[in-house]
């Protein structure tokens, strides 16, 4: 970090977050898990209600109204070059892209610069959130096609949290809890040194 111009910060946080809204859209079990192993790093730990205002499900809308909208500028020539290279289910999301309006793609990137000054606001506390990297098991590889469409609409409430904010994301796996487990941890930018530093506490148990 030091030989790419990574700025010195104090690797301590003052507190870890636990949000109740985000643990509970996950098995309680794992849930239970993934705070123990939390508390194994003998750090502060405070419970809040929630990260933003918005819900995870209307920031997750506002991800996929950008990302569409942006996959869709972005490979615009090669879907009406060569339609036939691009898998079924992915030249699928690039059409939803393509038919978006444009009061639809403002609205979403507002809510995105509104999440991202509320993100800002809470980890300039000098605090680090916890969460869980999937909101479920990913399917085998031989599952049916719905099982990755509920994968993956299920999983983007979690996952565009990063994307939306700018914020720095560590995951990592909880290898003492049963079955394929991953806790991600959610800094201010630029606090990488920060989210390793708590990750290695974790994981030393």
């Amino acid at each position: 970090m030091s030989a790419v111009g990574m700025p010195a910060a104090n690797d301590r946080p003052i507190s870890i977050l636990i949000p109740a809204d985000i643990f509970e859209t996950i098995d309680g079990a794992i849930a239970d898990e993934m705070i123990a192993s939390i508390r194994s790093a003998v750090m502060p730990i405070r419970k809040i209600d929630s990260i933003s205002s918005f819900s995870l499900a209307d920031l997750a809308v506002a991800f996929i109204t950008i990302l569409q909208k942006e996959a869709w500028e972005s490979n615009k020539t090669l879907f009406e070059q060569a339609p036939e290279a691009i898998a079924p289910d992915i030249a699928a999301r690039l059409l939803s892209g393509s038919r978006l309006e444009d009061w639809e793609v403002r609205e979403a990137r507002a809510i995105a610069k509104l999440f991202s000054g509320e993100i800002d606001r809470l980890l300039g506390e000098n605090v680090v959130v916890a969460l869980p990297t999937l909101a479920m098991s990913a399917p085998t590889r031989d599952a049916e096609p719905e099982s990755f469409a509920a994968f993956r609409s299920a999983c983007v409430k979690l996952l565009c949290l990063s994307g939306l904010s700018g914020c720095t994301q560590l995951a990592f796996p909880i290898t003492d809890c049963a079955g394929n487990i991953s806790l991600s941890l959610l800094g201010a930018r630029s606090t990488d040194r920060m989210l390793v530093y708590v990750a290695r506490q974790i994981r030393a148990e």
